[in-house]
């Protein structure tokens, strides 16, 4: 093996497969979140990696940049609605498209947090527009330094919250009667819905140990 440069080893991480293994068998056998032919790729990847760590070729980091770069590459080709808590009924243009490795950009979270604290010394505030979840897009938040008690916009401006403080300012709830027209309408064999459901606990009380944010998501198909 002969990997020169990041071309090189994206190449041949796009073509390595293995036709068993548990991704196969738990991911595209027995549920659906990825064609079989994908299925086999991301396991060669998976095995390949695993190889390389136990023969002592990666260093942690490399093995750990390795790993992300897996995760984000097979989600461009999963059988998903944009979560994981379910699969479609039938495969989508997106998980038909064949996989290939794609090592990950450049960070540039580090960046972000440098311009950040140059806006901060300006007076500047930052907020967060988002279509997270509220623990979706929590753990990013607290990385950039959102301030307590900011605004953030979460469910793609569907509802907007007081960062820290689950204080909520404004949501856009859909009726109840309107979930029933949907379950009654959509074809529930060919397609999915997923309801999310936010809501606060305590969100006026002085304890922070007391507010929280809860949040259910509930699929039907």
């Amino acid at each position: 093996m002969n990997l020169k440069t990041d071309s090189d080893l994206e190449k041949y991480l796009s073509q390595i497969i293995n036709y068993e293994g548990w991704m196969i068998s738990e991911y595209s056998r027995k549920r659906q979140f990825f064609t079989y032919e994908n299925a086999c790729h991301i396991q060669g990847c998976i095995d390949n990696i695993k190889q390389w760590e136990k023969e002592g070729v990666l260093t942690d980091k490399e093995n750990a940049i390795l790993i992300a770069s897996l995760i984000q590459s097979f989600d461009n080709v999963a059988n998903t609605a944009g979560t994981y808590y379910a699969y479609l009924k039938e495969y989508y243009r997106k998980a038909k498209r064949p996989f290939k490795f794609k090592l990950l950009e450049a960070p540039v979270l580090g960046q972000i947090r440098r311009l950040i604290a140059k806006l901060k010394k300006k007076h500047t505030q930052i907020t967060v527009v988002t279509g997270r979840t509220y623990y979706g897009a929590k753990a990013r938040m607290q990385e950039l330094g959102i301030d307590v008690g900011m605004p953030v916009a979460l469910y793609n401006g569907g509802v907007v919250v007081e960062y820290g403080t689950s204080n909520i300012l404004y949501a856009s709830y859909i009726p109840n009667m309107g979930v029933r027209f949907m379950l009654n309408v959509v074809d529930l064999e060919k397609s999915n819905i997923y309801v999310y459901v936010f809501s606060t606990c305590s969100p006026f009380t002085t304890d922070s140990e007391k507010r929280c944010v809860k949040e259910e998501v509930y699929v039907w198909g």
